[in-house]
């Protein structure tokens, strides 16, 4: 028996609607809870018309995780990566609470059984900058953590950043020299290429440059972190936020929420 015009027009509505929703998903970039129930109902309201019974249409019958609905896909893209990283599961409970990075650093403490911050890293590694700087320059007094980095460290000078990059194994963000005989563009495009970080140096201190430079390391044989503090599991998320998300690192810091002040979806 050939279908009914009305029947064709309830699946052409029907149709209509899911086209429309993708449209939309798409156009926005992200996944919106009113976009699927906006779906459903439409599914559900056209299924009467159409000859079908409602429950032959059960809407989310098979819905995505809480996490990914109420959540942008930047969102979830960040947090699948960090509970990869750190060989996790986060309940969505748990993550839709985490928006801010010091809420997602105490939502990976809890699963991880981490208490609290140690920053032993920070001061062991600051340590290690002073010692070599002041071997390097004599003259060069003393300076503290709070101190701004350039008031101590010549980022101009190639010979200095270069010696103590071999003698600590570890590369320094934000500081690119331009190769000896490249024209301005080409030096401009692999500047890009690279992915140098923007760093403002004429605020930044030690203690955020330490920060970033453990986080730009964390793939390095430099030093090795078993996330026993809660400081060493915020430098991770640092990194993973950076390379998910392509803000800046002196953008990241714990009082930071994810969708205001990082533009996370």
């Amino acid at each position: 028996m050939l279908p009914t015009m009305g029947l064709l027009q309830g699946w052409l509505d029907i149709g209509a609607m899911v086209i429309l929703s993708l449209l939309c998903f798409i156009w926005a970039g992200r996944t919106s809870p009113g976009f699927c129930l906006l779906t459903c109902t439409f599914i559900s309201l056209f299924s009467s018309g159409s000859g079908r019974t409602s429950n032959e249409f059960q809407p989310c019958s098979k819905p995505c995780p809480l996490a990914t609905i109420f959540m942008g896909l930047d969102s979830v893209e960040l947090i699948m990566e960090v509970e990869k990283h750190f060989s996790i599961s986060i309940p969505d409970r748990e993550a839709e609470k985490a928006y801010t990075v010091g809420k997602l650093v105490d939502c990976v403490a809890n699963i991880l059984a981490v208490k609290s911050y140690d920053f032993t890293l920070r001061e062991k590694t600051f340590s290690l900058f002073k010692t070599e700087l002041q071997n390097l320059k004599k003259d060069l007094g003393d300076f503290s953590i709070s101190s701004k980095v350039t008031d101590n460290l010549d980022i101009q000078d190639k010979s200095l950043i270069q010696e103590i990059e071999s003698k600590l194994n570890l590369k320094l963000p934000g500081i690119y020299f331009k190769p000896e005989n490249s024209n301005r563009i080409l030096g401009n495009v692999k500047r890009w290429l690279t992915m140098i970080d923007d760093i403002d140096f004429n605020k930044i201190t030690w203690k955020k440059f330490i920060d970033i430079t453990l986080a730009k390391n964390l793939d390095s044989n430099s030093f090795k972190i078993e996330y026993k503090s809660k400081y060493e599991i915020y430098i991770a998320i640092m990194r993973i936020t950076v390379d998910k998300i392509g803000v800046d690192y002196s953008e990241i810091g714990i009082e930071k929420i994810f969708t205001d002040d990082l533009g996370v979806d």
